[in-house]
């Protein structure tokens, strides 16, 4: 792969001569990536926009390889040429005007400041293309523009920071804020190249390099280079907490949780002292990882290195929040209002908030969040605070509020993780589609690909079904018996299934066709033993043949053909509940962001999502006749005992009075690994069950249609 300095340019060149100019500028860029006081790139990254009629953009790139080669007559007459094209006709001349006076002898100098003479106004004004100002003069408008800036007035601090430039041409604080203010009010390409003349102004400035990169990680797949400019960032400044968490961050975003790890060991071990934001970091990997009570050491561990931190508090009080136990989260909202911290700073007042929203005070929660939607934020920041709002409207009975509160939160995420971020809503429905192709074949040629239905243990079930089904619920009462343990949403089939054929990586709904043609080729009993390797990994125990061990993951209902191949005896248990309760639901929950979660943003994607999984596990059930217990949220709600009797007979086990009592169990767990953690810490309420009724008015139009018809189909009333 092309990953050398001399490597990207002589690209930039080859591609610069077949006149393919958007590539030969992204092969240039990555040479700077390395190498930021390139004067080369540069200047060829300037004079490829000054050719597409891109004057504004080019000013940074040639103001830049100007500076790093001043010497350079080709140089001048570039930039010259753009602020000409850029409507600074005395800039330019007196750009050229001192040029000429640094090289009398240059005769083509002295020939273009004949035709453009500088005016003794604008000699008497400008050195060069900066104004001649006192210091103090530039010190007071950046004052301006940055507090334009932290107070979310982008525009006024982009219009301030873009006549700085020529008061203070070489300030590195000047360009990182007109790069920054410059993403909202302007092109991500001039915020690139703006970010760059900063970077290359001082390359040892570690905020220079994560601004670049967080610029570059916002277009279309460059994640990758994101990556490289800040590998190369800690390469040059040097192991520090800056580049680090801005490089665990993006690796922990693109779900590569082990890479963000060991850059976190690398650090870590070099730095000489303890840094709570590098705890934090490792605390949220643990998280991610499932490891809770690691994770939870670390966020105590972070906030006794800096207890007054509000970015590490915000980040405990995310942590303490998906906790059953309320308790922590009270204490660490207390102590921070007792240390007197500036509950505006962070996402401090947005904790308060869901604090307030989970011990009953929705009129506090609400007021509270309002604030905090107030306050600058980053776009996720802004996301994750609708749908708090969202939530405390929908307590309040403000349904229609509630309902445009969750719809500007999607909106967010969509922009945040697919449109400018790592995920593609389509790959979860293109893989149904593949799926559902490859049952079709099977189906046409009259051969199941089932050929032992007795092969295999017969102590595996797979609890299945559309999320927000009552899978949770489901989960929590059959692990409270005595012989059923439950692996609760951990990736055990895509594990196993990728130990046999590899090649696939990230995201489960990840998958190529041409792995998915070996796994089919695959022989069913190889399969059986690695995923049995695996659900004895995450099960923490040998197998034992005297318990039932069930697989929870909802969305493995589209892996059931392959499941099936590898445990014919295995039970599928499906949750089921009225399909509109299940896209309220959906679309009002902060998920984790992934492809198939991105599924959940608008009624439309569930709409497409929940016919696809349906469709394919009909068409599977009636062709396969898979060993299939149904347990629906209604009935569950109306009579446990009577619903979960027969599944528990279908285990060969039978119903315990623990199972009544399923709450209990959940109060026990600590911490539960969705979005359903508060609900199953009580006893059974029917409150969820036609709660798409006070949302009535969204499943009116055709992006619902089909949910409409699966309920009728389902016998569920809709008058």
């Amino acid at each position: 792969m092309t990953e050398t300095i001399e490597d990207f340019i002589r690209e930039g060149n080859a591609q610069l001569g077949a006149g393919a100019h958007g590539s030969a500028c992204l092969a240039f860029c990555r040479a700077l990536d390395l190498e930021p006081r390139l004067a080369a790139a540069h200047y060829n990254l300037g004079a490829i926009l000054l050719m597409s009629g891109r004057a504004a953009e080019s000013l940074p790139c040639l103001m830049t390889a100007a500076m790093l080669k001043p010497s350079s007559t080709q140089l001048t007459i570039a930039l010259a040429r753009a602020l000409l094209e850029s409507g600074y006709a005395d800039r330019a001349a007196a750009t050229l005007d001192r040029a000429s006076r640094d090289a009398p002898d240059d005769a083509m100098l002295r020939e273009l400041t004949g035709q453009y003479p500088l005016s003794p106004a604008a000699a008497a004004s400008l050195d060069g293309f900066a104004n001649r100002v006192s210091p103090a003069q530039g010190d007071a408008s950046f004052q301006r523009a940055l507090a334009a800036f932290d107070a979310g007035r982008d525009e006024e601090a982009f219009a301030l920071a873009s006549e700085l430039i020529w008061v203070a041409p070489r300030s590195l604080p000047v360009w990182k804020l007109l790069s920054s203010a410059a993403e909202t009010c302007a092109s991500g390409e001039y915020a690139e190249m703006c970010a760059r003349r900063a970077l290359a102004i001082e390359p040892q400035d570690a905020r220079a390099w994560t601004n670049l990169a967080r610029i570059v990680r916002g277009a279309d797949g460059r994640q990758g280079d994101a990556e490289r400019i800040l590998r190369r960032g800690l390469e040059v400044c040097g192991p520090g907490e800056t580049l680090a968490v801005a490089l665990c961050d993006l690796l922990f975003g693109a779900n590569e949780p082990e890479r963000g790890v060991a850059v976190l060991d690398e650090v870590e071990a070099a730095l000489s002292a303890p840094s709570a934001r590098l705890k934090r970091l490792r605390a949220a990997a643990l998280e991610n990882a499932g490891v809770f009570d690691e994770a939870e050491a670390h966020y105590r561990a972070a906030l006794a290195l800096a207890p007054t931190n509000p970015e590490i508090i915000s980040a405990a009080a995310a942590f303490f929040d998906r906790q059953v136990d309320i308790a922590p989260l009270q204490a660490l909202i207390e102590k921070a209002h007792a240390d007197g911290i500036d509950f505006n700073a962070d996402e401090l007042r947005h904790a308060e908030a869901r604090l307030m929203l989970r011990t009953d005070r929705p009129e506090d929660a609400r007021a509270s969040v309002l604030r905090a939607m107030e306050l600058p934020a980053a776009p996720d920041q802004v996301r994750s605070r609708y749908y708090t709002l969202g939530r405390i409207e929908d307590k309040l009975g403000n349904y229609p509020a509630a309902f445009d509160a969750f719809q500007a939160g999607n909106a967010l995420r969509e922009t945040v993780w697919e449109t400018h971020g790592p995920c593609d809503h389509t790959v979860t429905t293109r893989r149904i589609e593949s799926l559902q192709r490859r049952l079709a074949a099977e189906i046409e040629s009259g051969r199941s690909a089932i050929e032992d239905r007795e092969a295999g243990p017969g102590n595996i079930a797979f609890l299945v079904g559309f999320p927000r089904s009552g899978t949770t619920l489901l989960d929590t009462i059959l692990r409270s018996h005595t012989r059923v343990s439950v692996i609760e949403e951990k990736p055990i089939l895509n594990r196993a299934l990728r130990n046999v054929v590899s090649g696939v990586s990230g995201d489960e709904t990840n998958f190529t066709e041409e792995w998915l043609d070996q796994i089919d080729a695959c022989d069913p009993a190889q399969l059986r033993a690695s995923y049995l390797e695996q659900m004895a990994e995450y099960a923490g125990e040998a197998l034992d043949d005297g318990r039932i061990y069930v697989d929870k993951l909802p969305l493995n209902m589209n892996r059931a053909p392959t499941i099936q191949r590898m445990f014919p005896r295995a039970v599928f248990i499906l949750a089921g509940r009225n399909p509109l309760d299940v896209a309220i639901s959906n679309l009002v929950q902060d998920f984790s962001p992934n492809n198939a979660m991105l599924n959940m943003t608008s009624m439309a994607r569930i709409d497409r999502l929940y016919d696809l999984s349906f469709s394919l596990w009909e068409a599977f059930e009636v062709w396969r006749k898979p060993i299939v217990e149904r347990v629906t949220y209604e009935n569950l709600v109306e009579d446990l005992e009577a619903s979960v009797t027969p599944l528990m007979r279908r285990l060969g086990l039978e119903f315990e009075p623990a199972q009544a009592r399923y709450f209990e169990t959940a109060r026990g767990r600590g911490r539960i690994n969705t979005p359903s953690a508060t609900q199953v810490t009580q006893s059974l309420y029917k409150t969820s069950t036609e709660r798409w009724r006070n949302y009535a008015f969204a499943f009116e139009g055709e992006d619902s249609a089909r949910l409409r018809a699966w309920a009728d189909k389902l016998g569920y009333r809709l008058d």
